[in-house]
């Protein structure tokens, strides 16, 4: 099942059931994020949808193994046939409806005890003015043992035509397991500063400065993204052939929990027992006169 809110002539589907994901955002008639899609009669996977949340970690961990407090962690792969965990739970969990408006709706999901040992509670708030989305992420440590934390945003953009342009001053180079090392500055086939034709690119990298502005321009519009500073990682994905990219903040890198790294620098956040992290995503759109 879709929710349907709007605003003017912005609106937003969303479906709970699906990993919390989006469906489809709209200004009139014209698609600003990929809409979902369905293969035949199979259930709708969350990996065709618009968009959806990453928490309550984001990226890969490594094989699915990390200590944490003098414990082994475990986690199950979650995206056959990488043998990583990835993304989370979130995305691959059926999330409820707290409260709904006209313009704006609340949803929530509880997870961990399992493998994943520390129980929290995450919500997604999705509130529509006439010209901007606004997303609002919470991840509650509801046990009583420190959790390590982060989240992050995965949203899919209409390729076609699309000039990106963010503050990219500092890059973490991947490694053949997708895991990231320390940041260097970026180089010039990396560097979206000045503003790169999405065509002309081909990319899977973590930056830091998730806040922005990273601005995408296609012909008939402008979206300026803008987070807060919570957000301090972005992760540009433009798959060679694909007619989509994506422009993710997080709060963390990939495998952060296995990083020898200060937490100041890969923004791993570890909350204490009833502790929220909390962040804002905001995506505006202008039409081009």
């Amino acid at each position: 099942m879709t929710i349907d809110i709007c605003n003017g002539s912005l609106s937003l589907g969303l479906a709970p059931a699906v990993g919390g994901s989006v469906s489809y955002l709209r200004f009139g008639d014209r698609d600003i994020l990929r809409p979902a899609t369905r293969s035949g009669n199979n259930p709708p996977n969350v990996l065709q949808s618009s968009a959806f949340p990453m928490l309550p970690f984001t990226g890969r961990i490594t094989d699915g193994q990390f200590q944490f407090a003098g414990k082994a962690i475990t986690l199950p792969a979650n995206m056959p046939p990488e043998p990583h965990a990835i993304h989370g739970f979130g995305w691959q969990s059926r999330w409820v409806v707290i409260e709904q408006t006209a313009n704006w709706v609340e949803i929530s999901h509880t997870g961990g005890g399992n493998a994943w040992p520390w129980p929290y509670m995450a919500t997604q708030r999705f509130e529509l003015s006439k010209t901007a989305l606004s997303l609002g992420l919470t991840l509650t440590n509801i046990g009583t043992l420190p959790m390590p934390a982060g989240f992050g945003w995965h949203p899919y953009f209409p390729r076609q035509s699309a000039v990106l342009t963010t503050p990219t001053k500092r890059v973490w180079p991947l490694q053949a397991d997708m895991t990231p090392l320390a940041p260097i500055p970026v180089d010039q086939k990396r560097d979206l500063s000045g503003g790169r034709m999405v065509d002309d690119l081909v990319l899977d990298d973590v930056f830091e400065g998730g806040t922005g502005p990273h601005t995408i321009r296609w012909p008939d519009l402008t979206l300026s993204m803008t987070a807060d500073p919570v957000f301090g990682k972005l992760v540009v994905f433009v798959p060679s052939g694909g007619d989509y990219f994506c422009v993710e903040p997080a709060t963390q890198t990939p495998d952060a929990v296995n990083s020898d790294l200060p937490h100041s620098l890969t923004g791993l956040h570890v909350l204490a027992p009833d502790e929220t992290l909390v962040g804002t995503i905001k995506l505006s759109i202008n039409e081009v006169a």
